[in-house]
């Protein structure tokens, strides 16, 4: 099991104190998950952010406070799937520095961190299964507020497999051969919605 380097990026407002990053969902390759992986944070260094946190069902990496400090730092974490097997991770984190109180001619713009639109593997791409053998593939978040809720808003899943609402994970064991076309809609804590439009071929 191995989570791929990964960087989380965010800001520092020097005008507030308060530093926030851009909700990221990790990808764990691997391991046996039934309805998700789980997630936790180690440390970070070389700063202490108790302000950056990791979601234990999600793995989305997220936060917003005054710990969350400019420059570039590392978070170690572990995954761990259902069978106990674990894997430590180690993701960048890079703040950049802004100042929204800084005037007009010296006005450092601070990015808004806003909910968009998200896919599988950063792509419209979505694996395909084959009948009769366990399948998992997790939907991923690029910004937006956690907790997030998934729903099957159009089309169909392929018999046997599920798609779990809290985590994005659509895993189980395909029973019927063929193509299947279907829409995820995928709701922030905020109530913004993003949607995709996705497809899975089960092969024999």
């Amino acid at each position: 099991m191995t989570v791929p380097a990964q960087v989380v990026t965010g800001y520092y407002d020097e005008g507030t104190g308060i530093g926030k990053v851009a909700p990221y969902k990790m990808i764990a390759l691997g391991g046996t998950i039934k309805d998700h992986y789980s997630w936790a944070k180690v440390a970070t260094t070389p700063a202490f952010m108790p302000d950056l946190r990791i979601d234990p069902m999600t793995g989305v990496i997220y936060g917003a406070g005054p710990t969350i400090a400019q420059g570039k730092h590392q978070m170690t974490a572990t995954v761990t799937d259902t069978k106990g097997r674990k894997a430590n991770f180690t993701v960048g984190v890079e703040i950049v520095h802004c100042d929204s109180t800084a005037g007009l001619a010296n006005f450092q713009t601070c990015p808004e961190i806003s909910f968009t639109e998200y896919n599988s593997n950063r792509t419209a791409y979505v694996p395909s299964g084959k009948k009769g053998y366990d399948y998992a593939v997790a939907l991923y978040i690029v910004a937006g507020v956690p907790p997030y809720s998934f729903v099957k808003s159009d089309g169909v899943l392929p018999p046997g497999l599920k798609l779990y609402a809290n985590t994005g994970v659509i895993s189980g064991v395909p029973t019927k051969v063929g193509s299947f076309d279907f829409r995820i809609t995928v709701i922030d804590s905020t109530g913004h919605t993003a949607r995709m439009d996705a497809h899975i071929e089960v092969k024999p």
